[in-house]
């Protein structure tokens, strides 16, 4: 995509390091970029700290860009392939550096989208899983909160697989089980059970198309609330 801007040194960066879909909140740490070498980001040490047991993680790096008069974000994925305990800045100052072997090309991005947005009925979204529609209360590119009548209940840890719908095409994907229960409030509705699930091996083209369609859903839900 030649026309997106690439990451370069001197940029602001918030690396995405993990989304705990328990507790439903995602680990956005900050750093400056200080080189870029082909597919290889060195990264400035994360506040806090990215720790040896993250090396070889995958993680999502976002950065701004002045577009116009607006700073536009655009993201992608990498892997961190390196800590460099005496990396030597032009100044000759010796520091903590992370290395991130990028993965895919980037793309407008908001880091909203790795939180869950709710899609209305009409907005082009739905979900099956082992064959059974569930109904979407929200979703991210990681993953999604469901529920559906317990007859077949889902087991936590299982590994299931689904087809997610966009605007009317079907894509089969994989997930896990991270949590399954009921709400008191729910108890008068027989059976009906709220599941999180954690998107697996999906691949780069479906996460942009998931992407694009979260910031779609997004911008429809902002224009309701302006124009009730």
């Amino acid at each position: 995509m030649a026309d997106t801007p690439n990451i370069k040194p001197g940029l602001a960066a918030d690396i995405i390091v993990n989304v705990d879909f328990k507790r439903e909140s995602i680990d956005v740490r900050r750093a400056v970029v200080y080189d870029v070498l082909d597919k290889r980001i060195i990264l400035s040490e994360t506040s806090p700290p990215i720790a040896r047991r993250h090396v070889g993680n995958r993680i999502a790096v976002t950065y701004s860009v002045k577009e116009k008069d607006d700073l536009v974000r655009y993201g992608f994925y990498g892997r961190i392939v390196e800590l460099i305990r005496d990396y030597e800045l032009a100044s000759a100052e010796t520091v903590v550096a992370v290395v991130v072997e990028q993965e895919s090309d980037p793309v407008e991005t908001n880091i909203r989208m790795f939180y869950r947005v709710e899609p209305m009925g009409d907005s082009g979204v739905a979900l099956f899983i082992a064959g059974e529609k569930v109904n979407i209360v929200d979703i991210s590119i990681g993953g999604a909160k469901v529920t559906h009548p317990g007859v077949h209940p889902f087991e936590h840890g299982r590994r299931v697989e689904g087809v997610l719908h966009l605007d009317g095409e079907a894509y089969d994907i994989e997930a896990r089980i991270i949590r399954v229960w009921q709400t008191l409030e729910h108890h008068r509705i027989t059976d009906l059970e709220f599941v999180t699930m954690q998107f697996l091996n999906m691949d780069s083209d479906l996460e942009d198309l998931l992407a694009r369609k979260i910031r779609e859903v997004e911008r429809e839900i902002r224009f309701r609330e302006m124009f009730p």
